[in-house]
């Protein structure tokens, strides 16, 4: 009954009406974050295809109340709006660009919202501190939810935390890619972390070739860390070529180390279930992370149970409905470990009347 409650209290936000942005240059996400900031209620901000040129500072958000916040890309025109549809999750078409000089985004909230970022791309992000592409975390206490799902960080630059740091009661990162980040200090790409309460499920992420400087005992590639009453859920995950480890996880929480396949680890699990360590084929193109047709990575990810009845942390998770490029999370009757899912049969479904 208590883990009933407290995900109510995480996902349940305060009861008032949500407005809506659309933006379509950077002064209207500006403009956009500020009166959301400061507005007294819940706002989705819909971010038209396009690129964005990041200001001095960064794109932030700081609100110390309980009124949640979505931001979103790949919004396109329709019926005269230039965020009137948005028919895919794929995150290319909306890239934030940091030019190399400042922080991309920072949000700050308040004890009980819920903070959703997703279908962006941030692109160039620097910083002398953490993150330097995405810092999402609470003023005070937050104990509220924090979610990052199908964006791409590339080419970030912090002087720890590379791209992303992201701290919550319940945070969520499933479906994103993160490559050739680096950080001065260490975690190259990401580190997502909670103490004292719910937890992280890190799931269905792409996480390669991102350095850092310190090649000790921090990653160049993701972190997970929980404390106190935290647990974390660490699944479907594909992290490789990442300078020192790929996957570090630390901290006094329980760990569930499932179905990944990594180059290199640091860290003990409590539960430590059918993890790979297989060299990724990818298909061909730029940025193109699809597994190949035969990879043994193919299908080769965890599903999470029948949440009915369902109590166990590392069954309460969701796959999320789209991968990385909006297509189906899952074909051919089983998930695919990493951020994207292929659309094609792997080879051993392959009929007899397919030619090469």
């Amino acid at each position: 009954m208590k883990l009933i409650v407290l995900l109510l209290s995480i996902t349940v936000a305060v009861t008032v009406k949500a407005d809506e942005f659309c933006v379509t240059n950077s002064s209207e996400l500006v403009s956009a974050l500020n009166t959301a900031a400061t507005n007294g209620q819940s706002n989705h901000i819909k971010i038209s295809q396009g690129t964005y040129l990041t200001p001095s500072g960064g794109f932030v958000y700081q609100n110390n109340h309980d009124y949640d916040l979505e931001i979103s890309g790949n919004w396109q025109t329709f019926l005269n709006g230039p965020c009137g549809i948005q028919i895919s999750k794929s995150p290319h078409q909306t890239i934030l660009n940091g030019q190399h000089s400042t922080r991309i985004m920072q949000i700050k909230t308040g004890a009980l919202a819920e903070i959703k970022v997703s279908s962006l791309t941030f692109l160039n992000g620097f910083t002398t501190g953490a993150a330097g592409a995405l810092d999402l975390n609470g003023l005070n206490d937050f104990a509220g939810k924090a979610s990052i799902e199908n964006n791409v960080f590339i080419n970030n630059e912090a002087n720890f935390n590379g791209a992303v740091r992201v701290v919550g009661n319940f945070v969520v990162a499933r479906n994103n890619l993160f490559v050739a980040n680096h950080a001065e200090s260490g975690f190259g790409a990401v580190v997502a972390f909670s103490e004292d309460g719910y937890g992280v499920h890190f799931t269905n992420n792409t996480v390669i070739n991102n350095t850092t400087n310190d090649t000790g005992s921090l990653a160049g590639g993701m972190a997970v860390a929980v404390n106190g009453t935290s647990q974390a859920l660490v699944a479907n995950n594909l992290a490789w070529g990442n300078e020192a480890y790929d996957v570090v996880i630390f901290g006094g929480g329980v760990f569930y180390l499932k179905h990944n396949n990594m180059e290199t680890r640091l860290g003990f699990a409590e539960v430590d279930m059918n993890n790979l360590s297989i060299t990724p084929e990818f298909e061909s193109g730029f940025l193109n992370f699809t597994l190949v047709a035969d990879s043994p990575l193919r299908n080769a990810g965890i599903d999470p149970a029948d949440h009915f009845g369902e109590t166990d942390f590392d069954e309460l998770w969701e796959l999320g409905e789209y991968d990385l490029e909006g297509n189906s999370r899952k074909q051919y009757g089983a998930v695919d470990i990493g951020a994207v899912e292929s659309t094609q049969p792997p080879i051993i479904f392959a009929s007899g009347f397919e030619t090469d």
